[in-house]
C-alpha cells in the first residue's frame, strides 16, 4: 500500500528540517569567517563541509517541491498551483533553493532556509503543518536548537573528550542555564509511567522543552538508543508543562551518515513534537 502524499510530505519536511540546521550553522560559520577574512578564499574544511551537506539537502528540497506540486494538483487547486509556480518557479532550481538562507532581526545569528520557510506557509492551508512549527519559530527555541547542534564544537572548545552522556550534556546544560533563567532550577517534571520516573537531561520550562542526550560509541549503541527513545516517548507524558522534546544523538564517530540516521528515525514513527539532533564529535 502506497504512502499517502500528505504523510510523505510531512516526513520529508521533518527530514529536511534535520538537514537544515547543520546547513544553517555551516552558513553562519562561513559568514563569520568571511567577515573576518574579507577577500580570502575559505579553508578547505569549509569547502568540504559545503559539499557534504549540500547534496542531501538539495535532494530533499527537490523532493518536497515535487511532492507539493503533486498534492496541489491532486486536489485540483489550479489557481493555487499557479500561485505556487509563480513563487517557486515552474522549473525548480534546487541548487539556488539549497543555498538561499536568511536571518531574523531578533535573531541575527540564526540562519534559516528561505525555501523551507516559504513552503511551510504554502502548505499550511492544505493541512500540512508540523504541530510544533509555529512554536519553534520563536527565537528562543532557535537559539536552543543551534546550541544543541553545536554540542561537538562546544566540547572541543572546552577541551572535553567525553566518555559518557553526562560529560556531553553537562557543558550544554551550563550554557542553557545562562541563556534561559527558568532552566537554572527547573521544578521537578511529572513524567511518570508505572514505577519509573523519567528525568530528561535538560529542562527549559520557559520554552516548554526537554532535552535527552544519547552517547553513541558504536552502531549497536545507536540501535539501542533509538529503542530507548521509543520508551522515553511513552514515558514523557503526564506533564502539560512540556510539549517539545529533543533527542540529541552524540556519535563519537560517524557510524552512520546523517541521511541513514534520519531514515532510521523516520521509520520509528516518533511524534512530531520529538526532534532528532545528529551530532558527530569525539569520545573515549
Amino acid at each position: 500500500m502506497s504512502q499517502p502524499i500528505e504523510e510523505r510530505l510531512t516526513q520529508l519536511l521533518l527530514e529536511a528540517e534535520g538537514l537544515e540546521r547543520p546547513m544553517a550553522q555551516h552558513k553562519w560559520e562561513l559568514a563569520e569567517w568571511n567577515s573576518q577574512h574579507g577577500g580570502q578564499s575559505p579553508p578547505d574544511h569549509f569547502v568540504d563541509r559545503d559539499i557534504e551537506l549540500e547534496a542531501p539537502f538539495k535532494a530533499h528540497l527537490r523532493a518536497l517541491y515535487l511532492a507539493s506540486v503533486c498534492l496541489i494538483d491532486s486536489r485540483n487547486l489550479l489557481a493555487y498551483l499557479k500561485q505556487f509556480y509563480g513563487h517557486f518557479g515552474a522549473d525548480f532550481d534546487s541548487t539556488k533553493a539549497a543555498s538561499a538562507f536568511g536571518s531574523d532581526d531578533e535573531a541575527p545569528n540564526y540562519f534559516y532556509n528561505t525555501f523551507l520557510r516559504d513552503l511551510h506557509l504554502f502548505l499550511m492551508p492544505l493541512g500540512i503543518d508540523l504541530s510544533s512549527d509555529r512554536y519553534r519559530q520563536q527565537a528562543g527555541v532557535k537559539y536552543l536548537e543551534n546550541l544543541l547542534d553545536g554540542t561537538a564544537a562546544l566540547l572541543h572548545q572546552s577541551n572535553i573528550t567525553p566518555s559518557s552522556e553526562a560529560q556531553v550534556y553537562s557543558p550544554v546544560r551550563q550554557i542553557v542555564s545562562i541563556l534561559f533563567s527558568s532552566a537554572r532550577n527547573p521544578p521537578a517534571a511529572r513524567f511518570i509511567q508505572s514505577f519509573k520516573c523519567y528525568k530528561p537531561d535538560i529542562l527549559i520550562p520557559e520554552l516548554l522543552a526537554a532535552v535527552e542526550y544519547k552517547y553513541i560509541n558504536s552502531s549497536e549503541d545507536l540501535s539501542s538508543a533509538l529503542a530507548g527513545i521509543a520508551d522515553d516517548v511513552k514515558g514523557y507524558s503526564g506533564d502539560a508543562d512540556y510539549k517539545l522534546f529533543y533527542a540529541v544523538f552524540y556519535l563519537t564517530q560517524s557510524f552512520v551518515g546523517r541521511e541513514q540516521f534520519l531514515a532510521a528515525w523516520a521509520e520509528k514513527g516518533f511524534p512530531k513534537n520529538w526532534v532528532p539532533i545528529y551530532v558527530v564529535g569525539a569520545g573515549k
